[in-house]
């Protein structure tokens, strides 16, 4: 049992967001330089990203979400296709297979919270043109068990268009909006895939404030230079001359060869994420530290679960820290919830299942469909994590939860 302390009222948010001086500089450097929108700030974050996953091709855009959309569209995922993904996931990662008009087809997770490999292989159909994985609050999926299930069904695929003939097999594609600097088999998560998406959206381990990035290598996607610039011209409404490089002198004609989309990033935000990119070895270390500290803390409780993987293999980005209580009852969880917010501490749940939500529902999702989902969602929360957090307010988070805890 847990010792009771009374302790001192705090008001602690979910998650904070820090931008020092450095960022203001570099985002004030570029509103003076005369070009704010995509530009030459934009290029030299790509190349810093690239430098820092090891990729081969880095582009920078305007969220997560455009990034797997594109990635879709560019493989040729249409209307009659499937899409295999985990239910437990932001809609993002399943909204953008409705958007190609194929549908998503889920597969439940495993013990470790992410898809579970053994359940993709029957869920493979002659329709499946691509797999999106999800490493949930940071932690890889286990990407080598997902290349075996897909090439072991691949008699299976049927392609339709160059990338998919080429590739001869379903796309497997790494949504890692959660897993920015994880590492899976000592190298970068966004080299673990056939294609990886960042998101650096405002509450990610590191932010452009609203962004994302789509990486890809030549050995896992032939002709990368011309992939890149079809994906280019694809999120820049099919044209085929980017803003700045019109602008220079007598340089004014383009083609529109797509019927492209608006998805590029400014050099504004550009400017606030390579600053970021420099402080996330701090950003890295400090989360680390909030983890250990909440795993020793929860590390003899009989009343959670910790979250248990391979972690020689996957190195975690402690993006989320994520706590299921032993108890399946979404009722206990979010009483646990209210009495946390009763005392100020601000928490979540990543994430409610897709099936659970009414236009997945009338869509044709049956939750029973998908057991470990919802045992999972009815029991787990998320608790503060975050740069600034304080050794202090940590350590009241810890105490007001074995408090709630022992209320309920």
């Amino acid at each position: 049992m847990y010792k009771v302390v009374k302790q001192k009222f705090r008001n602690i948010p979910f998650y904070k967001h820090d931008i020092s001086r450095t960022e203001t500089r570099a985002v004030k450097r570029v509103l003076n330089s005369g070009w704010i929108n995509t530009g030459p700030e934009t290029q030299k974050f790509e190349n810093d990203l690239k430098e820092f996953t090891g990729s081969d091709h880095v582009i920078a855009l305007n969220s997560a979400t455009a990034g797997l959309f594109l990635s879709l569209k560019i493989f040729g995922v249409k209307p009659g296709d499937e899409v295999i993904t985990t239910p437990v996931t932001y809609a993002a990662t399943a909204n953008v297979i409705f958007h190609t008009g194929a549908r998503p087809v889920f597969a439940d997770i495993g013990t470790d919270w992410n898809i579970d490999y053994k359940k993709v292989a029957p869920l493979i159909t002659e329709r499946t043109k691509a797999v999106i994985s999800v490493d949930l609050g940071g932690v890889p999926c286990d990407y080598d068990e997902l290349y075996e299930v897909l090439h072991s069904q691949k008699k299976l695929f049927k392609p339709s268009g160059d990338l998919q003939q080429k590739l001869g097999r379903p796309l497997l594609l790494a949504d890692c909006a959660h897993s920015f600097g994880a590492l899976y088999k000592k190298r970068s998560v966004a080299r673990a895939a056939d294609i990886a998406v960042f998101s650096f959206h405002v509450v990610k381990n590191i932010t452009t404030a609203d962004g994302g990035a789509l990486c890809f290598d030549d050995a896992k996607i032939s002709e990368g230079d011309n992939l890149e610039n079809e994906l280019r011209v694809l999120a820049l409404h099919g044209q085929t001359k980017s803003a700045f490089r019109k602008m220079k002198s007598n340089n004014w004609r383009y083609d529109i060869t797509a019927p492209g989309y608006k998805f590029n990033m400014t050099d504004i935000a550009a400017a606030l994420g390579r600053v970021q990119l420099k402080r996330n070895r701090a950003f890295y270390k400090k989360r680390r530290a909030i983890t250990d500290v909440y795993d020793n803390a929860f590390k003899d409780s009989t009343g959670v679960t910790r979250r248990s993987y391979d972690k020689t293999a996957r190195q975690s980005a402690f993006h989320l820290y994520i706590l299921q209580l032993e108890e399946s009852s979404a009722a206990k969880r979010d009483r646990l919830l209210a009495r946390m917010a009763a005392r100020g501490i601000s928490c979540n749940v990543h994430f409610i299942p897709l099936p659970h939500f009414s236009f997945y529902k009338n869509a044709g999702y049956n939750l029973q469909n998908y057991p470990l989902a919802t045992q999972y969602y009815h029991s787990a929360l998320s608790l503060p994590m975050y740069y600034r957090l304080a050794a202090s307010d940590q350590q009241y988070i810890i105490r007001s939860f074995q408090e709630a805890e022992q209320e309920l």
